[in-house]
């Protein structure tokens, strides 16, 4: 819910392009999230012992945390984006606390964060050097390849992640 307010507020009132390359963070983080949650398969603590206290609720597979892996590539692609020495800074803080609160509250185990950070991390990496020459390259390609391309990713998303919810929901929205 958080992100339907604010992704809006930033594409009206601060900068279309960066709302948009938001929502594509948003949308690539939660299907890359998702199709590695059904490659790995984990469960959570609470689902394993009923000894673990679930604070927050949590569905499906653990490893590895979404929420890390939205937050990273979120928030570190904003900046990098602003190229702040306080922004990236407040990224590894606001992280790094994520990692602690997921782990307190039940709905993952320790690998499952550092899953989160590895893996969010990988997919920052892997959103910025795509999402700059990104618009440039999709200009340039006929109407052909294009819809031949948007097929063959709704075809591996649907393998991937439409058996979740989540999954399914972003992979709509793409």
């Amino acid at each position: 819910l958080f992100f339907l307010f604010l992704l809006p507020l930033i594409y009206w009132s601060i900068n279309r392009k960066l709302g948009i390359q938001l929502l594509l963070a948003i949308i690539f983080s939660g299907l890359f999230n998702v199709a590695l949650k059904e490659v790995f398969a984990t469960p959570r603590p609470y689902q394993v012992s009923a000894d673990v206290r679930l604070i927050v609720d949590g569905v499906r597979y653990g490893f590895p945390s979404g929420h890390v892996m939205t937050a990273i590539v979120l928030w570190g692609y904003l900046a990098y984006v602003y190229k702040r020495t306080w922004g990236y800074l407040a990224v590894v803080i606001y992280v790094m606390l994520m990692c602690w609160s997921r782990v307190y509250a039940g709905a993952h185990y320790p690998q499952d964060v550092i899953g989160g950070v590895i893996f969010g991390s990988v997919a920052l990496l892997i959103f910025i050097r795509l999402i700059e020459p990104f618009p440039q390259l999709w200009s340039k390609l006929a109407i052909q390849p294009r819809t031949a391309m948007i097929v063959l990713a709704l075809i591996v998303g649907m393998v991937f992640v439409l058996q979740d919810d989540f999954g399914a929901a972003l992979l709509g929205l793409l």
